[in-house]
């Protein structure tokens, strides 16, 4: 019972409205930045979190709307730190990929299980992080804000990110049959300084133009 009277404290915070979010500004900083606070909501959506983290990095009586404006700019990275440790393995993932990758690519290099993997990209989607394209591939998934991509990216160490191109690679190579995306796997295996790797995708990709060519 003493459990559920405490559950009963829980409330969850809707996202403000624009004029919720100007009156938010005007009472923690000055009705002079009050001006900012279409851009503010547009870059939070009015989440009660990103906007407490935005407040907190401003003094409380700054004048100067700059400071705000370049608080915007750190709004993707207050987005990383709400994710869960599932959903953010999945956008470092995703943020490997600039032209975007598919939910199979995607499942692969997490080893997740499938539910674990759904769990983590409707999070994503929830915070409005990743988006769907349609690709000349079919459906695949991108960071919505490239900005917060190279966030992620920068998340990882450099001896990480060759060894995570090289993973990538290895999993795009096994792909390659159904989407003769040999450019994006040779993207891969240059940024993993593997170049027996490249010449090696390099040489089945002049070998398939070749024979599509003598046809």
């Amino acid at each position: 019972a003493l459990k559920e009277d405490f559950l009963l404290d829980v409330r969850t915070i809707h996202n403000f409205s624009p004029a919720e979010v100007q009156e938010y500004i005007q009472s923690n900083l000055n009705s002079k930045v009050a001006e900012l606070a279409a851009p503010i909501f547009e870059a939070t959506e009015g989440n009660p979190y990103l906007l407490h983290k935005m407040i907190l990095s401003c003094s409380h009586d700054t004048t100067d709307s700059e400071i705000l404006l370049q608080q915007i700019g750190q709004i993707h990275k207050y987005r990383l730190e709400m994710l869960s440790s599932d959903a953010l393995e999945l956008i470092t993932w995703v943020a490997f990929f600039p032209k975007g990758a598919s939910e199979a690519v995607l499942y692969c290099l997490l080893g997740q299980s499938p539910d674990d993997f759904r769990l983590a990209l409707d999070e994503a989607f929830n915070l409005h992080l990743l988006q769907t394209e349609e690709s000349s591939a079919g459906t695949i998934i991108v960071m919505k804000d490239e900005q917060c991509r190279r966030n992620a990216y920068r998340m990882v160490s450099l001896a990480g990110q060759k060894e995570r191109h090289r993973q990538i690679g290895r999993v795009l190579e096994q792909e390659l049959i159904h989407t003769n995306e040999f450019r994006q796997v040779e993207y891969h295996y240059r940024n993993a300084h593997d170049l027996a790797a490249v010449m090696k995708v390099q040489s089945a990709h002049c070998k398939q133009f070749l024979t599509g060519f003598t046809q």
